[in-house]
Parts: C-alpha cells; sequence; structure tokens
C-alpha cells in the first residue's frame, strides 16, 4: 500500500500544496485528499483512482461490481480507518 502523500504527488498535486494542507488538516482535522480538493489543487474526480492506489483495491463500475471477485491478500486495515474517513464497506 502507497502512502498518501506519495500518491497526490503522482497526481501533479505540489509539495506545497500538500504540506498546506497537511498543516491544515493538523489544525482543523479533516482528510488530506479533500482538503487539497477544496483547495483546488486537486480534482473531486481524481479521488476515486487515488483511493484505488492507497488501497491497492480495483475501481470497479457498476458493470463490474456484481462479477467481481475481493482477492485472497486484502489489505489489513483495522475498521476505525473506514470509520475516520467516512467511508462504507460492503459486499
Amino acid at each position: 500500500m502507497m502512502e498518501m502523500k506519495s500518491i497526490l504527488k503522482d497526481f501533479d498535486v505540489s509539495l506545497e500544496d500538500i504540506d498546506k494542507a497537511i498543516a491544515y488538516s493538523e489544525k482543523a482535522g479533516g482528510a488530506l485528499e479533500k482538503i487539497l480538493v477544496n483547495m483546488g489543487s486537486l480534482s473531486d474526480d481524481s479521488l476515486p483512482v487515488i483511493y484505488s492506489q492507497f488501497l491497492s483495491a480495483p475501481v470497479l463500475s457498476a458493470d463490474d461490481r456484481d462479477s467481481w471477485i475481493p482477492p485472497e491478500n486484502r489489505p489489513n486495515l483495522p475498521l476505525d480507518f473506514f470509520h475516520l474517513n467516512n467511508w462504507i464497506l460492503f459486499s
């Protein structure tokens, strides 16, 4: 699994903007990538691909969703990680 800061650099987000967003996140809270969207440094449309890379999981279309089989070796993320990021899990 990649580090979020490394992934964001791949999306042409400047280190300066990442550092500003980290500082803001440490003061006020919030997810780094969502702060960058609010700053205008990152497109909202890029979030599914960023999360896909971060979690080492594919982005599925509605058509793919029903036939997708989860991989045997899934990342071992604690349930709190999903709650803190306001993500839901489904099967």
